[in-house]
Formats: C-alpha cells, structure tokens, sequence
C-alpha cells in the first residue's frame, strides 16, 4: 500500500469525524510517511512500518471521545449560571467596552491601511505605465524642439516608466494576494471563536 492509498483508507475509515479533523489526521501521517522516506525507506515500507490501519482508526476514534468528554466535564465545572454571567457583563461593561471598541477601531484602522497601500501600489504602477505611454507619444514634439537628444532622452526616460510599471505590479499583486490570505486566516480564527470549533491538537 502507498502513501496515497493509505490516507484514502484513513480517511474513508473517519467518515464519522469532521472534515478538519479527518485533514489533521490525513496531514499527521502523511508527515510520519514523508519523515520515514527522508530516511532511506520505501514509500510501502514506510507505510507498512506504521501500525496496523484498525489500530491507528481505533486510537484516532478513542482520543476524540476522551477529547469531546473532557470538554464536556471542563464545560460543566466551569461554567457560570446565566443571571451571574450577564451580571458580571453588566458590572464590567465599564471596563471591556471601550477596551474591545479600541482594539476593533486598530484593527479596522489597520486593515484598511493595508487595502489603501495595496491600492497606493496599484495606483502608483498604473501611473508610471501611463506616463511612459505618455512620454513615447511626446518624442516626436521633443524631437522637433529639442532635437535627436531631447527625444532620446525622452524616449529613455518612458522606458524606464513603462518598464518599473509593469514591474511594480508584480509586488502589487503579491500584497494584495497577501492581504486577502489574511482576511480569510482572520475570518476563519473569528468564526471558530464565535461558534466553537476550534480544534486544539
């Protein structure tokens, strides 16, 4: 058996689980697999050195169980009665309330300067293509003014334009990528704080 018949096997034998956990337990093993080959071994024999699939289901199965039972034991030593907590949110609001409207005004404030200097880079690149574009319409006035060196100059100066135009939309374009990853990695983390899923392993 090779590695990706392997994780097909695991990952129908964890029908029953999540899709996450099911894809941290896929990435795991894969890891084993990989560290093994890095070693001098077979991909089969690095799978075959693993224990036997009904074991490693079996011990998967059983850590979510202990996993889900001690959440639910935690959950009900520490959890407030309802009159107390809102309560205390009552008493505190003082306190928690411009504090958490602060960090939200930073870190607003923060994202959109990140999507104001992708823009800005964006902006900048455009600007430079144009005016490249612009300078080799106006060689040929620079030529009749100016003369041959005037319009090569001109003509010099639009290729460097146009030229750290195209260029700069290559680090533009990574930015925004970038910002966009992070949007996406902050929306995750919140949605997982807010309804509870988050996974520790």
């Amino acid at each position: 058996m090779n590695k990706a018949e392997f994780l097909q096997s695991l990952d129908q034998r964890l029908k029953s689980l999540g899709e996450s956990d099911r894809q941290r337990s896929a990435h795991y093993f894969a890891e084993i697999i990989e560290d093994r080959m890095e070693e001098g071994m077979s991909e089969e024999d690095a799978v075959a050195d693993l224990e036997s699939l009904d074991d490693i289901v079996e011990g998967i199965l059983n850590e979510k169980e202990e996993a889900q039972l001690l959440a639910a034991q935690s959950s009900k030593k520490r959890r407030f009665p309802l009159w107390l907590t809102i309560l205390l949110l009552i008493l505190g609001s003082p306190v928690w309330l411009p504090l958490l409207l602060t960090v939200i005004s930073v870190a607003t404030t923060l994202y959109l300067c990140l999507w104001i200097l992708s823009a800005c880079v964006y902006l900048a690149a455009v600007a430079l293509i144009l005016s490249g574009v612009a300078g080799f319409f106006a060689v040929f006035s620079a030529a009749t003014v100016s003369g041959a060196p005037g319009a090569v100059f001109l003509a010099g100066a639009a290729l460097l334009c146009l030229g750290g135009g195209i260029l700069l939309f290559f680090p533009a374009t990574w930015f925004a990528k970038w910002v966009v990853t992070l949007t996406k990695g902050c929306v995750l983390k919140l949605s997982e704080m807010f309804t509870g899923k988050g996974v520790k392993r």
